[in-house]
């Protein structure tokens, strides 16, 4: 017994340390673990779980993530893990191959002030970039079945243009699926693909003064966008439908203004005319087409556009020289962005300065103009339909 206690105890001490053994292996691990998770997640606080196709793109290759999921049960937790460790991958590698062109894009990167927030912008950015997100349509004009269908072949040459609806060139980028959407939010019935970089959108109407011909005639043009597809040939068309029913477009009345124009009943209008750009020439044109001494100007310049706002006061002294005092160029000027709250801000000061420091506060209508509108209606004519529903707004 006394000879054989000692091997016991040198049994138990072998056993114990084995077990702290594994007790330092399952601690490492997990820590590691938690060191690979946690560096992941401190860079960015706040992330948005990645698409399973999103998280194919980047590659499992550390030796850490290799073996956290391997241990990893759950499929969910799993993939969970990916998401996270592929946040980085996302942000070092889809970041820098995309290009921040977009003007909007350029101007809330210029906003931002934070450095995080910056870089959390580029990745969602570039994320919707990489990724192919369409909704699902369930409009009752549009059948899905019938999208990207080959209608046919058509020889366009007796008539020239076989599609009647909008032309769009497309020199670079043309290719099916382009041309397709593109007329289909033109809510066209068809698209049409010719000489490789011509896009037609027209209905089903066209194809009565084309003659269909060999599908091959219309293969004889590679697209510039996909040099593996085809985009029609020279003197063909080559017809896809985009899915959508054809729209009956009915055309408005055109209701003369009546001879006894002159005794109908007066409106003023306040034309509060927000510009931006640098397009000054554009804008002395719409105020020739809109200007009469009946009505208040009010012009409110961007704050960053001082070329246009210099070009502007210079038309008020223009105006005030011929004792015409109703255009003005206000000097409350704010940086408006499209959706932005300055926007608001802007109009409701502006309408104030009108009323307050102008007196002006005898106006029917308000009517807010930017630098690319053009008005389709006269004056003469805007003013009796305003006239004839006075009280009502209109949108």
């Amino acid at each position: 017994m006394a000879f054989n206690s000692p091997i016991a105890l040198t049994n138990k001490n072998i056993l114990f340390c084995f077990v702290g053994i594994i007790v330092i292996f399952v601690v490492t691990d997990y820590f590691l673990l938690n060191q690979l998770v946690s560096e992941k997640i401190i860079k960015n606080e706040s992330f948005d779980f990645l698409s399973s196709n999103m998280t194919d793109k980047c590659q499992f290759i550390d030796p850490l993530m290799q073996s956290a999921l391997e241990r990893v049960k759950s499929e969910s937790c799993r993939q969970s893990l990916k998401d996270v460790y592929c946040q980085d991958f996302l942000s070092s590698n889809v970041t820098d191959k995309c290009q921040f062109t977009d003007p909007l894009m350029q101007s809330a990167l210029e906003r931002v002030k934070s450095e995080s927030c910056r870089q959390s912008l580029k990745d969602v950015y570039c994320q919707v970039l990489d990724s192919n997100v369409e909704l699902e349509n369930s409009c009752s004009d549009f059948d899905k079945t019938k999208l990207n269908k080959f209608v046919g072949c058509f020889d366009d040459s007796p008539s020239g243009f076989l599609l009647t609806g909008y032309h769009y060139n497309f020199p670079k980028t043309n290719a099916p699926d382009l041309c397709v959407q593109t007329c289909f939010r033109s809510a066209y019935e068809l698209a049409g693909l010719k000489s490789g970089k011509h896009c037609f959108c027209g209905d089903s109407t066209d194809l009565k003064k084309g003659l269909e011909v060999d599908e091959s005639i219309c293969r004889s043009l590679s697209c510039p966008g996909n040099a593996n597809l085809t985009c029609g040939g020279i003197k063909s068309t080559a017809v896809i439908s985009t899915g959508l029913a054809k729209i009956e477009r009915p055309m408005p009345e055109f209701i003369p203004l009546p001879d006894d124009i002159e005794t109908r009943k007066r409106v003023k209008i306040l034309f509060v005319l927000q510009l931006n750009g640098r397009n000054s020439r554009q804008v002395t044109r719409m105020i020739r087409t809109i200007y009469s001494r009946d009505h208040f100007y009010l012009v409110h310049v961007d704050q960053r556009q001082n070329f246009m706002f210099s070009e502007m006061k210079e038309l008020q002294k223009l105006f005030e020289k011929k004792k015409l005092f109703n255009f003005k160029v206000t000097e409350n000027r704010f940086a408006t962005i499209w959706g932005g709250s300055t926007l608001l801000t802007m109009f409701l000061q502006t309408i104030k300065d009108s009323l307050t420091s102008l007196g002006w506060n005898d106006w029917d209508y308000v009517l807010n103009m930017s630098e690319s509108d053009m008005p389709l209606l006269s004056l003469e004519e805007l003013e009796h339909n305003l006239a004839l529903n006075n009280g009502f707004s209109s949108m």
